[in-house]
């Protein structure tokens, strides 16, 4: 498969910034050139991966790339925005970029372009600091990050924050003792009747499933 040139992708990107184009297009064409560029990437990868979060994942880990986790930022942003249930502001939009920008910068051994780097932010956004009522959620979609024997560790999609949150799967007479054999990097959980242990960030899910 034939390696794109990272001045390309970044005229690509500059092309998409300045097209006359509603924010969830710009979101799907930004989207689509990650998922291209790192199934190009990540082609002589043994593993195969279900989902552009785990490939990504694998993808920065195995080069130690330390933007992986605004780039996962971007993918999740740009889940919801084409699923029309999150609308960026440009702040948001111009960290989202920036991200994308870092990963071509990154992997393609290309410095990003002076008409582009003006356009973007001088640091990296603060990461938000979660649901302040996780008690009370009706419904939460967890992205997989790793789990053990007990519990699986992830972020909450829709308030995506530095910190896992902790699921406790085994609480329940191993009700959902099975799940850990279907998830992988990336898999996103339904949790449903989400309860909060108390002062801690662990959850206890009346049901959870992958997505």
């Amino acid at each position: 498969m034939e390696m794109e040139n990272g001045y390309d992708l970044f005229d690509e990107l500059l092309q998409y910034h300045h097209a006359n184009w509603s924010m969830r297009l710009k979101y799907n064409h930004m989207h689509n050139l990650l998922d291209r560029t790192a199934k190009r990437l990540t082609a002589d990868y043994a593993a195969e991966y279900t989902s552009l979060f785990a490939r990504i994942y694998a993808l920065c880990s195995s080069t130690k790339f330390r933007y992986r986790k605004p780039l996962e930022i971007f993918c999740i942003n740009s889940r919801r925005v084409m699923r029309e249930t999150y609308t960026p502001d440009l702040h948001d939009y111009l960290f989202d970029l920036k991200a994308l920008c870092e990963y071509i910068a990154y992997f393609y051994n290309t410095p990003i372009p002076t008409e582009i780097l003006k356009l973007l932010p001088g640091q990296w956004r603060e990461y938000p600091e979660g649901r302040q009522t996780l008690y009370a959620a009706k419904q939460i979609r967890l992205v997989v990050q790793k789990w053990d024997e007990n519990y699986i560790y992830g972020h909450d999609e829709e308030i995506p924050t530095d910190q896992l949150i902790k699921v406790d799967f085994h609480s329940q007479s191993n009700l959902f003792s099975y799940i850990t054999e279907q998830i992988h990097i990336g898999t996103q959980l339904n949790l449903l009747d989400v309860s909060l242990v108390h002062k801690t960030k662990m959850m206890k899910p009346s049901y959870t499933g992958p997505d």
